[in-house]
C-alpha cells in the first residue's frame, strides 16, 4: 500500500499537483495558515466537502502535526474514492522549512 503522507520537500517539488486543504479548527487556521489554502475543518464540514469534491484532483490535507490530516486523507479515500494525502508533520513541518504563512488579525 502506498504511503498517504507527503513531505514538505515532495510538495515543493510538484506544488501544482496538489489541492491544499487545511482541516484544523477555525482558531488554529486564523493563527497561521498556508497562503491560498482551502479551509474545511475535520468533521461534518469535511464530509460535505468531500461529497462534492472533484475526483480529478489530488487533495493534500494539512493540520498542526499530521494526525488529523492523515484522518482526512483516509476519509477522502473512503467517502468518494478520492486521492487524499496528508502533509507529513503538518504546519509544524511547513514552519520549520521557513515557508510563507498567513496570520490573520484578531
Amino acid at each position: 500500500m502506498p504511503s498517504l503522507e507527503v513531505t514538505v520537500t515532495q510538495f515543493l517539488d510538484s506544488p501544482h499537483v496538489y489541492h491544499l486543504v487545511d482541516v484544523r479548527r477555525e482558531d488554529e487556521y486564523r493563527l497561521c495558515h498556508i497562503p491560498a489554502i482551502t479551509h474545511v475543518p475535520l468533521g461534518t464540514a469535511l464530509v460535505g466537502f468531500l461529497e462534492t469534491a472533484s475526483p480529478h484532483k489530488t487533495y493534500l490535507f494539512v493540520c498542526a502535526h499530521g494526525s488529523r490530516s492523515l484522518q482526512a486523507a483516509f476519509l477522502a479515500c473512503d467517502v468518494g474514492g478520492l486521492r487524499g494525502l496528508s502533509l507529513k508533520g503538518g504546519m509544524k513541518a511547513w514552519q520549520d522549512a521557513g515557508l510563507e504563512m498567513v496570520q490573520e488579525d484578531g
